[in-house]
């Protein structure tokens, strides 16, 4: 666990397989609906925020092999009007096809940042 958790040897690979352009949305959604462009800062942007914070971070590297784990930006709030879940497949698929750094583990060392989670009553 100390080798894994060291400082000196942690890395994190940013796959932006399913947001490509996340480093100029992270702040604000370009073209969507006004309500949601309200809302961003406040309720919809927590994964735009993150990967941002990560992005600055000495953690991380450009090159997936190094990293010792990958985060996936994901603004799903972004795929409106498709059915809830749908985006999340859509990136899942889409990593599938892509991403080496997927297809090298089959993602067991992805993790997505879906802050906009608000569970089945939405």
């Amino acid at each position: 666990m100390r080798q894994f958790f060291s400082a000196r040897t942690f890395r994190v690979f940013i796959d932006d397989t399913c947001e490509p352009d996340w480093k100029t949305s992270w702040r604000a959604p370009i073209g969507h609906a006004a309500a949601m462009q309200e809302r961003w800062a406040t309720k919809y942007g927590g994964s735009g925020f993150m990967t941002r914070l990560i992005s600055q971070s000495g953690f991380v590297t450009s090159n997936w092999r190094r990293a010792n784990v990958s985060v996936v930006p994901h603004f799903e709030a972004m795929a409106w009007p498709r059915p809830p879940g749908r985006s999340r497949l859509d990136c899942l698929n889409k990593l599938r096809a892509e991403s080496a750094a997927w297809r090298h583990d089959g993602g067991e060392r992805h993790f997505f940042l879906f802050t906009g989670e608000r569970g089945p009553c939405c």
